[in-house]
């Protein structure tokens, strides 16, 4: 079936239809013209462009297909996510019971540290309903897929609607929960030595970053006490003497976690983005998991099985970059990456054209809403 499937590769119109047979507008114009339509011009707009993408006959658009058409559970059963919630104090560290408090997301402290930390992390510019729960294996619902301002994103970068649903399916497709406890453990809220919690930020946030912080002795001890159940090695507070050996621990089983987590949200972006992926430290291997993606065509089950064990990651990485010094292999990757550009080209075409039809690129201002009757 998917060997089928990729065969599209070599059937496909190589470029899109021309729909207005004229020079397409910039990205300017096009958010300009968006700006002038009525709220429900833009939802009109953004349900046609998605019944316009559901007839697109791509390579694209049938790997999306196949993704979602393997996933039997409803998407309306899946959970909401759960609130984030930070180490208690009493319970990992009784001798410094230093009470939690979280703060405001929009004070200045908390946007600071949000900065500081998530804010110098590269950010995925796809807009996502759906997104992928590595806590528990779990789909969960973090946005509106219907939003008309999201889809018209998404439709910017050439990405059709439901594109975050297949890659959220995707990544608990590849992923063999060797890592959920850690990042499970990782996942509660980070906080700092005065007790100040900070919405949206994690722990695992807070590692990834590399920055110098503030790590208080109940998150040190909580991670440890999850990851290894050892509560005895190490107390609140925890002598400087003894940092180095529990912070190298737990660090250690972090960068496992870590590395199981990016390497497969490298590979899923892979997918059918074509170059509209985050920039991050597997970047420069994106023609390589093209390639692969190839050799396995596109089957996430075989792509799966040669995902390599954390304490083989090195070596895989290694033999990755080896096997992309090959021109046939860098070649199969750069050719998949063009079709899938020009794939998207005819995603954002769509988008223009059903904005056409409203005469939005007509307009400089926004008209007045229509009388009531």
């Amino acid at each position: 079936m998917i060997t089928t499937l990729f065969a599209l590769f070599a059937t496909l119109l190589p470029a899109a239809q021309d729909q207005t047979q004229e020079q397409p507008p910039s990205d300017e114009q096009i958010r300009a013209a968006w700006s002038y339509l009525l709220p429900d011009e833009q939802r009109e707009v953004s349900q046609w462009f998605t019944a316009e993408t559901e007839y697109l006959q791509t390579a694209q658009k049938r790997l999306i297909d196949y993704v979602i058409s393997g996933e039997t559970r409803d998407r309306g059963t899946w959970p909401s996510p759960e609130p984030l919630s930070w180490f208690d104090p009493e319970v990992h560290a009784p001798n410094q019971p230093i009470k939690r408090k979280l703060l405001d997301e929009d004070s200045r402290k908390a946007k600071a540290v949000h900065q500081e930390i998530k804010g110098r992390m590269p950010q995925d510019p796809l807009v996502r309903a759906w997104d992928y729960d590595w806590t528990t294996g779990n789909l969960i619902q973090v946005g509106d897929e219907t939003d008309p301002a999201a889809i018209f994103e998404n439709g910017m970068m050439g990405l059709p609607p439901r594109t975050d649903l297949a890659e959220a399916l995707l990544l608990r497709r590849l992923d063999d929960e060797s890592q959920r406890e850690t990042l499970k453990a990782f996942h509660h809220i980070y906080t700092d030595r005065s007790g100040n919690a900070y919405p949206g930020v994690t722990l695992y946030d807070a590692w990834c970053s590399g920055r110098v912080l503030e790590m208080p002795d109940v998150d040190n001890l909580g991670l440890y006490h999850v990851l290894f159940d050892d509560w005895k090695s190490y107390k609140a507070p925890v002598p400087e003497s003894k940092h180095d050996k529990l912070y190298g621990k737990i660090g250690d089983v972090f960068l496992e976690a870590k590395h199981h987590r990016q390497l497969l949200e490298a590979i899923t972006v892979n997918y059918i983005r074509g170059n509209a992926i985050p920039t991050n430290v597997y970047t420069p291997n994106a023609l390589a998991f093209n390639a692969l993606w190839q050799e396995y065509e596109g089957d996430p089950e075989a792509f799966a099985k040669e995902l390599p064990k954390p304490d083989k990651w090195d070596k895989y990485m290694k033999d990755l970059v080896k096997k992309t010094k090959k021109k046939d292999f860098r070649d199969m990757g750069a050719n998949r990456v063009a079709w899938f550009e020009g794939e998207r080209w005819q995603v954002k075409a769509k988008l223009i054209w059903v904005m056409q039809q409203f005469e939005a690129f007509d307009r400089d201002s926004l008209p007045d809403p229509p009388k009531n009757k």
